[in-house]
């Protein structure tokens, strides 16, 4: 009678303590912190759009006369908040104004700086391009705001900072009535509360934005409807946060 051979259960072998280090190492789900050296960031379609609709020297990368270029698609006015500062279009008389600022930008994708925000201080002066001329009456008539006590002028270049990939150059040109404050003028000094109006174009030339302290019911933002801004752009902004009605607080 022949007998059946007994079976072998297969009995495991220890790991090999160097495999087990090795898939440690590789192990997917180990809770390792994310690498941001090669990140970038992805805009939006409308970013992208804006993008593929802009003129071919607009994709040339940021160089000295890149602003040259082209006309200006986004500019900022700004008077101190304590003056009632209105051009003279607007009212029929036009109160006298300590100084005002205008900042003519032109930027490379006006949706970037939205959704990112524009910020603009001592941190973005091009240092040697500017210069300052006195008692020029003539240079408020170009300007085109009327009549003014504003003789001095002070010119700055700006630029957005190297760190971000929002491309953008600027002038600022402060008007002042006094030459002690035009030459003691503080960039610092220019802060979104001050904001008289503001207004960017598409590459055609259209209207996409406008801000007017005084009309409010005609602002208007056509590329992101109702999206809160920040930085320098004066509308529209985030609603403050709700306080919590105290009656409502247990205790």
């Amino acid at each position: 009678m022949s007998s059946e051979p007994s079976k072998i259960e297969d009995t495991p072998k220890p790991p090999n303590p160097s495999e087990v280090e090795a898939a440690v190492e590789q192990d997917p789900l180990e809770d390792h912190p994310p690498s941001y050296g090669n990140f970038e960031r992805q805009p939006d379609a409308t970013e992208e759009d804006w993008r593929l609709g802009s003129p071919l020297d607009r994709e040339a990368p940021c160089s000295e006369d890149w602003a040259t270029r082209s006309k200006p698609n986004l500019i900022f006015v700004l008077t101190p908040a304590t003056f009632t500062s209105v051009i003279r279009e607007w009212f029929k008389t036009v109160p006298e104004r300590d100084w005002f600022a205008v900042l003519e930008v032109n930027a490379k994708n006006i949706p970037g700086l939205m959704r990112h925000g524009f910020h603009c201080s001592s941190a973005n002066l091009v240092p040697g391009r500017g210069f300052v001329e006195l008692d020029r009456r003539e240079l408020l008539k170009e300007s085109g705001f009327g009549r003014t006590h504003c003789q001095h002028i002070r010119a700055y270049k700006l630029k957005g900072n190297e760190n971000t990939d929002i491309e953008w150059r600027g002038t600022l040109e402060v008007y002042a009535k006094s030459s002690s404050t035009l030459i003691n003028f503080d960039l610092n000094w220019l802060t979104p509360d001050k904001m008289l109006y503001t207004n960017a174009w598409d590459w055609n030339s259209k209207p996409v934005y406008s801000y007017n302290r005084y009309r409010e019911r005609r602002n208007f933002n056509v590329v992101y409807e109702g999206m809160p801004l920040k930085g320098w752009w004066p509308w529209p902004k985030a609603s403050p946060p709700s306080q919590a009605n105290p009656s409502m607080a247990g205790g």
